[in-house]
């Protein structure tokens, strides 16, 4: 019973000493080992392995970054400036990554120290300030291209902070104060500039509207005129129309008065017959008789009869347009 209870007492401890029994999580892949030899990858879950015979390394295959120590680095125009990056990585071939280099990690941070130092050596101070973006991509690009050997992608580099010395940070903090002054005189200049355009295009606009609304006002008071005077003409045409037609209308109504009264004339003298009929006819004839000859001659007694008829038939008139 004791050898038992030792013998099981011995196989715990063997089991908590060598761990035969192995898990692997989701984001890790493990690289079995037999005597110090590659045997297999095992993929996530528990896994039995023979302990002292057989291990287990764990390669994590999630992206993972690298800190880069901040560090003194000259420009091309001789500037120290202090940077600090961040290198963005992810491991995509396990057995590369663990047998290719002794430590991937320390590798991937001093290569990233030396390309940053190579880069930035190739530029001036204002370039580097202004063309971050490009030397990220260009130090991504360069690490990607050495650590693919190793089994690496570099994702992403990030330079996180370019600080100049202080006399520099200084003079630039001068140089971009005397920017900004410029920028605001150039700005300034700029706004007299376009409030004096806007001034004389408003004179001027304001100049085209008064001669137009000048010449607008002329043609109007000219058309004004022109129809007044035409208006007029119509009036004065109208008015010797309706003369015209009122004097044509009243010699019509005075012939047709003097028709009536010789009418009456002729009616009582058919009554009393005799001479003063044939006068009365002579007397209506005499303009036919004129129209043949230049004189007509008349007796005495037949003249001194026809002025008798002549001042009865005017007397009847008169009296008829009593």
């Amino acid at each position: 019973m004791s050898f038992l209870f030792w013998l099981f007492i011995v196989l715990i401890i063997l089991i908590i000493v060598f761990r035969p029994i192995v898990v692997i999580n989701q984001s890790e892949l493990g690289l079995k080992m037999r005597l110090g030899r590659y045997v297999s990858k095992l993929g996530p879950g528990v896994h039995i392995i023979v302990p002292i015979l057989e291990s287990i390394i764990k390669v994590d295959l999630r992206e993972s970054l690298i800190d880069i120590r901040p560090q003194e680095v000259i420009t091309k125009d001789n500037v120290n400036v202090l940077v600090d990056a961040v290198v963005y990585y992810q491991i995509t071939d396990p057995e590369k990554a663990v047998f290719g280099v002794s430590d991937v990690i320390l590798a991937i941070s001093q290569l990233a120290q030396t390309t940053l130092r190579a880069r930035i050596g190739e530029l001036e101070l204002d370039q580097l300030l202004s063309a971050r973006e490009s030397l990220n991509a260009r130090m991504r690009e360069t690490l990607d291209i050495e650590t693919d050997k190793w089994g690496v992608k570099i994702t992403k580099v990030e330079v996180k902070r370019i600080d100049p010395p202080p006399k520099i940070q200084e003079a630039m903090a001068q140089q971009m104060t005397a920017e900004r002054e410029k920028r605001a005189k150039i700005t300034l200049a700029e706004a007299d500039r376009q409030d004096a355009i806007l001034r004389a295009e408003g004179y001027k606009q304001s100049n085209i509207l008064r001669a137009e609304g000048d010449a607008r006002s002329t043609v109007l008071k000219a058309e004004a005129e022109a129809n007044s005077y035409v208006l007029r003409m119509q009036a004065e045409a109208r008015g010797i129309e309706m003369k015209a037609q009122a004097e044509a209308r009243a010699r019509m109504l005075i012939g047709e008065s003097e028709a009536k009264v010789m009418e009456m004339i002729r009616e009582q003298l058919e009554k009393k017959g005799g001479k003063e009929l044939l006068l009365y006819t002579y007397y209506n004839k005499l303009p036919e008789l004129a129209n043949n000859s230049k004189s007509i001659v008349i007796p005495y007694e037949s003249a001194q009869q026809v002025s008798s008829l002549v001042l009865a038939a005017e007397y009847l008139k008169s009296d008829k347009d009593k």
